[in-house]
């Protein structure tokens, strides 16, 4: 094992009596579950570990910078996400689930982008008064304070906010995804309104080869409300031939960003610019 991924912060968890368990990695809280982790990680055969996180959760965002000062740049790899909760989740379950077909650590990390790239990221709200990302238009938040409300809120691939019509515009927002081979994971946090939807509503509709509820967590931190039913999908294959690799100019890991993930170096074309 060169290469194991850990996810930190407060992020959702898969449900004890899911019966299609999914590739999960570690998940840790604070400092000390990280470096406790880390160190059985590395003493289990670990060469690298991915600490995936998500950009706004400011305590997991300090954990693993002290973490990677702690334990070491090289050993310790940062895999930020700006995605909701159940999507920095599913980010961190897909390169866990990749590190069988990935032989080096840098192939990993630069899996990370296109991994996040092709999901799909909606959430159902009864209320985007407190919704800062995407933002919603005034007359939404004024719309948010009548009874009866609710709106669609789609982060990826594309932004956007709407008022609930029915199941037909998340069902659209599927559209492009083989569910044949896909893996749709749904969340729902605690008094969100028609906390069933996505069970009994939208995942029949998909009918995905893999579905998997998980008990939500982070929602408050990123939508302004705990009352949120977040679903994510993503296609089950990855065409990793397509992951454009270069060996960098210090280190030599294969990275496909710069600066370096492993030591910072910068690209010779960007310290030339």
């Amino acid at each position: 094992m060169l290469t194991a991924v850990l996810a930190v912060g407060d992020l959702p968890q898969p449900s004890p009596e899911d019966a299609q368990p999914l590739s999960t990695p570690p998940q840790v809280r604070d400092l000390a579950e990280a470096l406790d982790e880390t160190e059985a990680l590395l003493a289990a055969g670990a060469r690298v570990v991915l600490a995936v996180h998500a950009t706004w959760d400011q305590p997991a965002t300090e954990t693993v910078r002290t973490l990677r000062g702690l334990v070491g740049r090289g050993t310790v790899v940062l895999v930020p996400s700006p995605l909701p909760p159940l999507a920095v989740f599913a980010v961190a379950a897909q390169l866990s689930a990749l590190r069988e077909h990935l032989a080096l650590p840098g192939q990993l990390v630069a899996a990370a982008d296109p991994v996040a790239a092709r999901m799909v990221v909606i959430a159902r709200m009864a209320s985007v008064a407190k919704l800062g990302h995407p933002a919603p238009t005034v007359a939404q938040h004024a719309r948010s304070w009548l009874p009866g409300t609710g709106f669609l809120v789609q982060v990826a691939p594309q932004e956007s906010v709407m008022p609930m019509d029915g199941d037909g515009a998340a069902i659209a927002a599927f559209a492009d995804l083989p569910m044949a081979a896909a893996t749709i994971l749904h969340a729902a946090g605690e008094g969100a309104h028609k906390e069933f939807w996505a069970t009994d509503a939208v995942v029949p509709a998909l009918n995905p080869r893999r579905a998997v509820g998980l008990s939500a967590a982070g929602q408050r931190a990123y939508y302004g409300t705990a009352k949120v039913i977040e679903v994510v999908g993503y296609p089950d294959e990855l065409d990793l031939a397509a992951i454009d690799l270069h060996a960098c100019r210090w280190c030599e890991e294969p990275v496909a960003s710069s600066p370096c993930p492993f030591c910072g170096c910068r690209s010779a074309a960007e310290v030339s610019a």
